[in-house]
């Protein structure tokens, strides 16, 4: 089980689509702008092909369009939680619900995960750094559970930024992950599940922990 675990992770490590679209603001304040300009940990960001850049969204009620579609943050909990797991450090940062209204050309994508054409996501931005002499096999979610049941794991993320899989020795990994939420459903907390740490020998070296994200109520 441990090796099929490592093996599924190294796999879709591989099957990750690299990111590299241009970022148009329609509807965000130059404050608004210049605020995300000035995180550091978003300027080497680049944006993800296939869902709308929501850096911009800094409160409530703010929107996007893009050449991927609509985008209006909901919710919003810019706290920063970091945690240690053996080697791993784990870095989660901008949990925020944002409503989607993909472009028609961006529907099929997001038709494996949904039928609906507009509908509402979890999301966060995550780092991920190594602090060993060796590679490391890891995955921020292995699960992800609300607290309205709705339930997924690392195959539902939106966004696929090559965060899962192998991450090099004193390497760093960033990107964003998000999961689609129920129609109409509101939850405010969001249990996660890391997965285990595993070496390149495919030997367990260190446990997941969970992880409880919140959104205001």
């Amino acid at each position: 089980m441990k090796k099929l675990l490592s093996m599924t992770l190294i796999c879709l490590c591989f099957a990750t689509l690299t990111a590299g679209c241009s970022f148009q603001s329609n509807s965000s304040t130059d404050i608004h702008v210049e605020a995300a300009s000035n995180k550091d940990y978003l300027k080497t960001y680049q944006p993800n092909p296939q869902v709308t850049d929501d850096r911009t969204l800094l409160k409530t009620g703010d929107d996007i369009t893009d050449k991927r579609g609509y985008a209006k943050l909901e919710s919003l909990n810019l706290a920063q939680k970091n945690y240690k797991l053996g080697d791993i450090t784990l870095t989660i940062r901008d949990v925020k619900k944002i409503h989607l209204e993909p472009t028609y050309s961006m529907m099929d994508y997001f038709h494996v995960l949904t039928q609906d054409e507009t509908f509402s996501v979890v999301k966060a931005f995550v780092e991920i750094t190594n602090n060993s002499n060796k590679s490391l096999l890891f995955s921020p979610v292995g699960s992800l559970t609300a607290n309205t049941g709705q339930k997924w794991t690392f195959k539902h993320d939106i966004y696929l930024d090559d965060i899962t899989g192998e991450i090099k020795p004193h390497e760093t990994k960033k990107g964003n992950i998000g999961y689609v939420l129920e129609n109409g459903s509101n939850p405010r907390e969001f249990t996660l599940q890391t997965s285990d740490i595993f070496d390149n020998k495919e030997q367990k070296v260190t446990a997941g922990t969970k992880i409880i994200l919140t959104l205001p109520k």
